[in-house]
């Protein structure tokens, strides 16, 4: 049996039975509970290292689940919010591949599908079922790379590569708010020798932290770059502000702290104040030479 321990956080029994019962056959430990608060208390007393969160469920909703995470264990947080953007997304392509499947088969079984009218129209169908799994396939591409990054605390990568696995589950809690995310990745930047789960625990709680500071209908910009021989990954938020003392706050700061020391990389408010758009950077390089 392996070490690791699963959480699976579903209101949904069944889906959250035959999950634990998958990951069971793995020699993977989980256990489920089917509410917020008795997620929770699991959490507290037992910490699992992975955690699969549901978004919606009817006493505490996944969110505030997550705040209960972060008080306990920052790091834990960012693999609990990253599954559950995730396992919400692709439970709902998969229900839309179900349905869609499901009328292909009364289409079958009606035997009307010489009928150019639904001929055309069951194209239009499996064309639908295409693009969902292509969608799906892609988070769980996504998903399994961030996992495989754990594998060896060091590693050479693309620092491009990194920020479009996290991007991929992450869009979810921007459309959540209605903020528009772009990017502008420079090509051709040098390769990193470090820490890659590290570097995706601080972008996460800095991709966090603009959709914290933006109203809604704002737009974070994620952009790379070079600059002073270190690879750069901007963050400029556009769009009314909510009201803050200061951009990078004290929570923040003392969450990416100690990842940034281990990381020897930098994380600085780049905007001066009162700019219009405010911008974030953080500043990493290699920690031995590739």
């Amino acid at each position: 049996m392996s070490d690791i321990k699963v959480l699976i956080v579903d209101d949904e029994v069944e889906f959250a039975s035959t999950l634990a019962e998958r990951l069971e056959l793995r020699e993977i430990a989980a256990k489920t509970v089917n509410n917020g608060k008795d997620a929770l208390s699991v959490i507290l007393n037992s910490s699992p290292d992975v955690v699969i969160l549901d978004l919606k469920m009817p006493d505490l909703n996944g969110l505030e689940v997550l705040v209960g995470i972060k008080a306990h264990d920052p790091q834990l947080e960012f693999f609990g919010r990253m599954l559950a953007g995730f396992t919400h997304d692709l439970k709902n392509h998969l229900a839309i591949i179900k349905e869609s499947n499901g009328l292909i088969s009364d289409l079958i079984d009606m035997g009307r599908i010489t009928d150019e009218a639904l001929a055309a129209r069951l194209q239009k169908i499996v064309t639908s079922i295409q693009g969902r799994v292509g969608r799906a396939t892609d988070m769980a591409s996504s998903l399994n790379s961030i996992a495989h990054r754990q594998d060896t605390p060091l590693s050479t990568f693309q620092i491009n590569d990194l920020i479009s696995e996290e991007l991929a589950l992450l869009q979810r809690f921007a459309r959540l708010r209605e903020i528009e995310i772009k990017t502008a990745l420079a090509p051709d930047l040098p390769a990193i020798h470090n820490n890659p789960s590290l570097v995706q625990f601080v972008f996460f709680h800095l991709f966090n932290l603009s959709l914290r500071k933006l109203k809604n209908h704002g737009m974070v910009e994620i952009a790379s770059g070079q600059h002073n021989g270190a690879v750069l990954v901007t963050f400029r938020l556009h769009g009314e502000k909510e009201s803050f003392a200061q951009l990078i706050d004290e929570e923040t700061a003392a969450i990416i702290q100690e990842a940034l020391a281990v990381l020897q990389a930098s994380v600085t408010e780049l905007s001066p104040a009162g700019a219009a758009v405010n911008e974030i950077g953080l500043a990493l390089g290699s920690l031995a030479a590739i």
